[in-house]
């Protein structure tokens, strides 16, 4: 017989997919919307460049919601384990 461990992991690496490519897709929309709000946002906050914002933290902001994403979908993987895998 297999250990928990070995059938519980791939649950969890999915979790942890799940959430980098989660990650990946918010982030180009968030870019997409940023252009295509600018000019609106020129209007109500004139001295800030929203994109130069987004693209000098872009890292910082890439790096947390891989983090974010990745422990909700570990956090999700290991409550859907332990609902339906009864080991």
């Amino acid at each position: 017989g297999a250990s928990n461990i070995y059938i519980r992991l791939p649950f969890l690496f999915e979790g942890i997919i799940y959430g980098v490519v989660a990650s990946v897709i918010s982030m180009a929309l968030l870019f997409f919307a940023i252009k295509f709000l600018v000019p609106y946002s020129a209007r109500l906050i004139p001295n800030i460049n929203i994109v130069n914002l987004y693209l000098s933290n872009f890292a910082t902001i890439f790096g947390m919601q891989i983090l974010i994403g990745s422990f909700l979908g570990i956090l999700s993987s290991w409550f859907a384990i332990r609902k339906y895998l009864k080991i």
